[in-house]
């Protein structure tokens, strides 16, 4: 059964093939292909995020508090302070608080790099889980495949697609739809792992 997040990324999925669809013979299809580069970017990013989250306070009570522990609070801005006063002012639902602040590190972080997301899972034990994700998948190009997927949100983004001599990037539909068909695959396999060390 599919989780919140996994369903989310799902259904933003079938969004980006419906752009890559109605992109053929429509006079700004090569803009509604960028849109879906785009678009499946943030949705790995809001898989990687959402996804963690969902585990995140069944972890916590599962595990024995440990200097990992405390490494992970810091790095997301949950210090020793943050901790004592959320014990402090909501001890019947610490956990709670404790999501939210999860929840507000995850929203001013972008999980648009493996190495990001290959940091935050590192907290469940699953440093490698892009590329165990990829070696499940059975693909041996996917993960440079979504790597070229991101550089070129990246161009888009942050360059409106120009190549630095003004003039627009040439985007093929056969190129996007293979990079989205990898992204898939890829968050598939993670699912699987991630489903796998939480049953």
């Amino acid at each position: 059964m599919p989780t919140n997040a996994k369903q989310r990324f799902d259904d933003v999925m079938v969004r980006c093939d419906n752009l890559v669809a109605q992109s053929q013979g429509c006079p700004i299809g090569d803009d509604m292909l960028r849109a879906a580069v785009v678009l499946a970017v943030s949705a790995l990013d809001m898989y990687a995020a959402d996804r963690f989250a969902e585990e995140f306070v069944k972890e916590l009570k599962r595990r024995t508090p440990s200097k990992e522990d405390v490494d992970f609070f810091t790095e997301i801005g949950v210090g020793v302070m943050e901790v004592l006063g959320v014990l402090k002012e909501t001890p019947k639902k610490p956990y709670k608080r404790l999501r939210k602040l999860l929840d507000d590190y995850l929203s001013r972080s972008a999980m648009q790099s493996f190495s990001q997301i290959e940091r935050l899972y590192k907290y469940y034990g699953l440093p490698k889980i892009i590329d165990n994700a990829c070696d499940r998948s059975g693909y041996k190009k996917l993960k440079l495949r979504i790597g070229n997927m991101l550089e070129r949100r990246n161009e888009i983004v942050h360059n409106c697609d120009y190549d630095g001599k003004n003039s627009l990037q040439v985007i093929s539909r056969k190129d996007v739809d293979y990079w989205i068909k990898s992204l898939k695959s890829l968050v598939d396999n993670m699912e699987q792992i991630i489903q796998n060390k939480f049953e």
